[in-house]
């Protein structure tokens, strides 16, 4: 048996059907089906001619049968004829089946008859559906808690009130009972356990299955709190408390318990989340948990255990989990009508730590600012919104799906929304938490300034708050470079007040984070044209962007390559949205970094920082299509790739990519159809 599941169908040649059908030569044929052609013959035919009178292996052999003769759909939900299974095939398996049905009703379940009446759901009309439901739900025995019957009531409820029988709600007790005792008495739970759990939770959130009707409250509770207490760290076990707490009534959860269950476990995964790590379905499943968990309580766990609870857990950067604690930090200081900074009892902005960004020591919370961090948020700052608002997130695959459908690099910068009150806060502070060069050297003034280009005014309006302070303390602080730095800020909000009140453009909100640092040491290559655009005039012109970002007016001395390099970091990461692009395009931007990377004088380093803008370029809407129509993207990478020997992979990649976002229809037009000729010879 083993030599036969491993073996190939052509190792299996000229093996024929048993002349007699004794259980071990049964055993032997049903491996062979779905190897065998010649075997699944002769065995169809043996059943069709002898399925009344020979019940010796029936679930089994009609199993293998089915299972060599149809396939499950791409969407994993029911099953189709494979292309092998002709007319004459399925009259027989459906006459097989209409005799066998009343007989495998009538026999125990098994895994074999599981796997018949699941494919039977989808291929055989007449099968009995409420029979089949009623024949599984009738059965009492834990050894079919399995992932594979959970698929087969899936398949045979039509509605919600299929599985509210009082026979289905036996079964789902039975199944929560199973699963409680599981959770509590087993330190490593089997394979087959967590399988059956996940199954269970989404079945019910897919059938959108009320379970205050089927399971009592104290059944409900026990499950959750055994899974929570000792299996927090298995993710199908979070996956169905998440799913059993969306379902279930905020009457019957005991909420309070859950959540502190869940925010001071000391294995709760998020507790290890490090920002430099993608974060794992299992740390999405528990953002959930606790925001529905939350939700659910409403004002009766807006309290400060709950805000000691999330905190510890904030890392505080801008991807989905942080937005969706940040939410319920946000309303519970609503609630207490206080700040959550009034629980932290030591502040702190260092150069680099390992620490997380809050977190718990004897009890009290700490939180350490990361400059390391905030220097890598200037370039990774997200101008829009990222998380949706909660209301959005109504299921768990819901905000899975938002999560899988998010298409910004979420995850690798602070969030303004609470870094730039903290930092203001630890300006402001009477504990001189955070002095003027300090404020400048660990990049918060540069983090700050990025907040300028955000769409939210709110943020806006936090970021100039913070730029305000600054001020003050440069005016009264030793800092030996506090007059340029002063007079870089007072421009700035000065010429805010005579701006429109809208998002700067991303590549001045950065040059300025950049020029910022460069202010900071004397000796720095652009130190004299940072000070000379300063000195041009009183006001800077913030919906622009400067000359001095242009690759094409750097100057040809010893520091030009370093200048490029710079410049080039700084459009890089400057185009976020259309209106930095209809920027980029109007100041001709595109077209110097492709003289640029064409030129002789160009280093390799110039000319991967140039695919690098081009690719970010990419990504936003109507880029692809400005640059082939408008900078002749294809023609130029096509002369770029007969002038290189390695083939010009990256060339081609990016290629792709633009083409990909571009406006197809528009550029077939524009090109009269030829570019697309250009596109697969440059790629191919």
């Amino acid at each position: 048996m083993a030599y036969i599941s491993t073996a190939e169908s052509e190792d299996l040649q000229g093996i024929c059907y048993p002349r007699t059908e004794q259980a071990e030569h049964l055993a032997v044929v049903c491996a062979l089906i779905p190897k065998s052609p010649a075997v699944r013959d002769a065995a169809l035919t043996a059943v069709d001619k002898a399925v009344s009178s020979d019940t010796l292996m029936l679930s089994e052999r009609i199993s293998a049968l089915l299972e060599a003769y149809s396939e499950e759909n791409d969407d994993s939900m029911g099953f189709a004829w494979s292309p092998s299974a002709g007319e004459t095939v399925r009259a027989k398996l459906q006459r097989v089946f209409n005799t066998a049905q009343p007989i495998l009703l009538e026999s125990a379940s098994d895994a074999s008859q599981v796997n018949v009446l699941r494919r039977a759901a989808s291929l055989f009309p007449t099968l009995d559906r409420e029979q089949a439901l009623q024949h599984v739900a009738k059965n009492r025995k834990r050894s079919t808690l399995t992932e594979n019957t959970i698929a087969l009531i899936d398949a045979l409820v039509e509605d919600s009130d299929d599985a509210s029988t009082p026979e289905m709600k036996g079964w789902f007790l039975m199944a929560f009972d199973h699963l409680t005792r599981r959770f509590a008495e087993d330190a490593v739970l089997a394979p087959k356990v967590t399988t059956f759990a996940k199954a269970l939770g989404k079945f019910l959130a897919r059938r959108e299955v009320t379970l205050d009707k089927l399971v009592p409250r104290s059944t409900l509770n026990a499950a959750l709190e055994a899974g929570l207490q000792k299996h927090i760290a298995i993710p199908e076990v979070v996956c169905f408390a998440t799913n059993v707490v969306v379902l279930s009534s905020p009457k019957s959860l005991d909420l309070a318990k859950l959540l502190q269950i869940v925010l001071g476990h000391p294995e709760n995964p998020l507790a290890f989340l490090d920002t430099i790590y993608e974060p794992q379905d299992i740390h999405h499943y528990l953002a959930f948990l606790i925001l529905k968990l939350f939700q659910a309580g409403k004002a009766a766990l807006c309290n400060i255990a709950t805000l000691d609870g999330v905190m510890a857990l904030y890392r505080g950067t801008n991807n989905f989990i942080d937005g969706v604690l940040l939410k319920i930090i946000t309303r519970v200081e609503g609630h207490l009508t206080r700040s959550c900074a009034s629980r932290v009892s030591s502040w702190s902005v260092l150069g680099s730590t390992e620490k997380p960004l809050i977190s718990r020591v004897r009890g009290r919370l700490e939180v350490a600012i990361n400059g390391k961090m905030l220097a890598k948020s200037v370039f990774h700052f997200i101008p829009t919104s990222i998380a949706a608002e909660e209301e959005d997130f109504d299921t768990l695959d819901s905000y899975l799906q938002a999560i899988k459908d998010n298409t910004l690099p979420v995850g690798k910068a602070y969030d303004p929304r609470f870094l730039l009150p903290a930092l203001t806060f630890c300006v402001f502070s009477d504990a001189q938490i955070l002095d003027a060069q300090a404020a400048v050297e660990r990049h918060c003034l540069a983090y700050a300034l990025t907040g300028l280009s955000s769409t939210s005014a709110a943020i806006r309006s936090m970021a100039i708050g913070f730029l305000n302070a600054l001020a003050s303390k440069l005016e009264d602080s030793a800092y030996r470079g506090k007059t340029q730095l002063n007079h870089l800020v007072l421009s700035i909000l000065a010429s805010l007040q005579t701006s429109p009140q809208e998002p700067l453009p991303a590549a001045m909100s950065i040059f300025l984070a950049q020029a910022s640092q460069v202010l900071a040491n004397p000796t720095h290559f652009l130190y004299e044209k940072v000070m000379q655009l300063l000195l041009r005039s009183p006001l800077l012109q913030l919906h622009d962007i400067p000359l001095m970002l242009s690759t094409a007016h750097v100057d040809g001395n010893e520091n030009a390559h370093k200048e490029v390099a710079w410049i080039l970091n700084v459009l890089s990461a400057g185009i976020k949205s259309p209106q930095d692009l209809l920027l980029y395009r109007k100041r001709n931007v595109f077209g110097n970094v492709l003289a640029l990377y064409a030129s002789p004088n160009a280093t390799e380093r110039t000319r991967e920082k140039v695919v690098e803008l081009l690719w970010n370029a990419a990504a936003v809407e109507g880029a692809g299509t400005t640059l082939i129509t408008r900078n002749g993207v294809v023609a130029w990478i096509e002369q770029q790739l007969g002038t290189q020997l390695d083939g010009g992979v990256e060339l081609k990649r990016l290629l792709a990519r633009l083409w990909e976002g571009a406006h197809k229809t528009h550029v077939k037009e524009w090109s009269r159809g030829a570019v697309g000729a250009h596109f697969v010879a440059a790629v191919v």
